[in-house]
């Protein structure tokens, strides 16, 4: 796929990561959020959220159809406890891929032109429709591959020497009150 790894719909593989990830942090429920991040873990998530109103979130996007079913004979997706994120979302150009087609317990992001976002899902077709992000519908997961990844983010901070910043009573200035304990 490399050449600017395509454009589909206008969009581009790094623009839907991007989009992705803004969504996690801002509508998703994540507390924190990874893009992308090279890691040993067999699995490199676009994005990975983690914390905050779930447990974790997965959010692999796809510009082309078959991306998207090479996607499915991944190793992770064909044994999930393999795979990374308790709740898992395929974000994609709207009108690039149907709900019929999502694996169990998948939702859908869809992005218009507009980059207006809508999630929709199909984690269960019995259960109603508004219930995405319950634990009913979270999945095995791999949370020593997820621990990796904030292991990874954690080295790499500490290696720039940012690390020790999270004990600067300054630098935490409109942090959460939880870092004060």
């Amino acid at each position: 796929m490399p050449a600017a790894l395509k454009v589909a719909h206008g969009f581009t593989h790094a623009d839907l990561v991007l989009i992705a990830y803004r969504w996690v942090l801002r509508s998703g429920g994540a507390a924190v959020a990874f893009r992308e991040l090279s890691t040993i873990a067999m699995e490199k998530p676009d994005v990975l959220g983690i914390g905050g109103t779930v447990s974790s979130i997965l959010i692999e996007c796809k510009i082309s159809r078959s991306d998207f079913l090479a996607d499915r004979k991944k190793a992770w997706r064909v044994n999930l406890s393999m795979g990374m994120g308790g709740h898992r979302i395929y974000c994609a150009p709207e009108g690039l891929l149907r709900l019929e087609e999502l694996p169990d317990k998948w939702a859908l992001l869809s992005v218009a032109a507009s980059v207006k976002c809508t999630l929709s899902y199909r984690p269960d077709p019995a259960w109603p429709r508004a219930v995405f992000f319950c634990h009913r519908f979270a999945q095995e997961r791999n949370e020593r591959g997820e621990a990796t990844v904030m292991l990874s983010a954690l080295r790499r901070l500490q290696g720039l020497g940012l690390v020790e910043r999270i004990y600067d009573a300054s630098a935490r200035a409109g942090a959460p009150a939880l870092l004060d304990t």
